[in-house]
């Protein structure tokens, strides 16, 4: 694959609009995955790329809560260690996928996630509004 730089355009604005819609309500992913994809990246490449770029968004963001003491420790600690778990499972998973699989899966999948995206907030079932450590929210089966 030959990197030329209409490539690298398209792909820093793709990557400037996953990251403004991923810092106000998630789901950058859904822009450069298909990006990447119809760019001819093999698809674990895209799979890597993301995944770095959600990981240093979502650590600055952790950083900057975590400085402006709106963290809870243990619910954090419990996110970073499954986050970590299923990371590494699931990388071992895509990567004993062969390339071609791979991106079917994930061409697939993509309506899947945007979906989810756009109606998760339509199948949240509310239950009484719990105190933990001073705050207030809300439990969502």
């Amino acid at each position: 694959m030959e990197v030329t730089l209409t490539l690298i355009l398209i792909c820093c604005l793709a990557f400037f609009i996953a990251g403004c819609i991923d810092s106000i309500a998630g789901g950058g992913g859904l822009i450069t995955t298909p990006t990447l994809l119809m760019l001819g990246v093999p698809a674990h490449f895209c799979l890597g790329s993301t995944k770095l770029a959600s990981m240093c968004g979502s650590s600055v963001a952790l950083f900057t809560f975590w400085q402006n003491k709106q963290i809870i420790e243990k619910v954090a600690l419990i996110g970073a260690i499954s986050s970590f778990v299923g990371g590494v499972l699931g990388s071992w998973v895509a990567l004993s996928i062969d390339n071609q699989k791979m991106t079917l899966i994930m061409v697939g999948l993509i309506p899947v996630g945007l979906a989810i995206s756009l109606l998760g907030g339509v199948f949240k079932i509310d239950k009484e509004v719990e105190e933990v450590e001073g705050w207030r929210w809300k439990a969502i089966l």
